[in-house]
């Protein structure tokens, strides 16, 4: 009866062990899919990202080829201004001379 007995429980003991084994193996599985899965995650975002970099970069290059035309653009302004200025400087003065000299003619 003894025998009976450790050999029930041996089997019992046997069939737990297993028991308990089969089951680190699922939840081991399950964290290992879980990783898996954040993994995938990360790789996807990190894909999203570059790509989202990639498009600011390029959207940096020209914005700096844009404030470059702009600032050429406001060197020719101030030139064409500045030739304006001395332009009408010019005909203030010639119209100045005309005015001196007509009231000159005209005494």
């Amino acid at each position: 009866f003894a025998r009976d007995m450790t050999n029930q429980v041996a089997s019992l003991d046997t069939k737990l062990g297993t028991a308990l084994v089969e089951e680190e193996i699922k939840t081991k599985d399950l964290v290992l899919s879980n990783l898996r899965k954040i993994q995938e995650k990360i790789a996807q975002e990190y894909s999203e990202t570059s790509a989202k970099m990639e498009v600011l970069a390029m959207k940096v290059e020209e914005k700096a080829d844009v404030d470059e035309v702009t600032d050429h653009l406001i060197e020719i302004k101030r030139s064409v201004d500045s030739k304006v200025d001395k332009g009408e400087a010019r005909k203030a003065v010639r119209h100045q001379k005309h005015a001196h000299s007509a009231l000159s003619q005209g005494l």
